[in-house]
C-alpha cells in the first residue's frame, strides 16, 4: 500500500489518538475486546460528544470535543484492527510539510 505524506490536521488528531491510547495502556490493549464490547463503547463515546457538541455555544468544552472525538476514533479504529482490515507496513513519520487540509 502507498505509504502518504499526513495532512497537519490528520498528523495533529493521530497525535492526540496516540496519546490517549499511551495514557490508557495500563487497562491492556483493545485486542482482547470483542466486536459487541467495542461498538457498545463506541456507541457510547459517540453520545458523550453528541452531547457535548450539541450544548450551547458558550458552555461547550473545545478540549472535551477533541477528547470525545478522539475517544470515537479509536474506538472505530479498534473495530476495523480486530476484523484485520488495517494494512499496517511501519509507522509513518511526521510530515515535514503537509499536503493540506
Amino acid at each position: 500500500m502507498e505509504e502518504l505524506e499526513l495532512r497537519p490536521k490528520v498528523w495533529a488528531f493521530a497525535q492526540a489518538m496516540e496519546r490517549v491510547l499511551r495514557a490508557n495502556d495500563w487497562k491492556g490493549g483493545w485486542e482482547s475486546m470483542d466486536k459487541h464490547e467495542i461498538i457498545g463503547r463506541l456507541y457510547e463515546e459517540m453520545q458523550e460528544l453528541r452531547e457535548e457538541v450539541l450544548r450551547p455555544r458558550m458552555s461547550i468544552n473545545d478540549a472535551q470535543v477533541l477528547k470525545k472525538s478522539v475517544d470515537v476514533a479509536n474506538f472505530a479504529m479498534f473495530m476495523a484492527d480486530i476484523f484485520g482490515t488495517l494494512p499496517v507496513t511501519a509507522a509513518p513519520q511526521q510530515p515535514a510539510g503537509g499536503s493540506g487540509e
